[in-house]
């Protein structure tokens, strides 16, 4: 199963892409 913070961390990341790359 996914928790719920990876799904949230996953959501952040498709609604802001390249924060977390940057």
């Amino acid at each position: 199963s996914v928790s719920p913070a990876l799904v949230e961390r996953r959501n952040l990341e498709l609604a802001v892409p390249g924060t977390y790359r940057a």
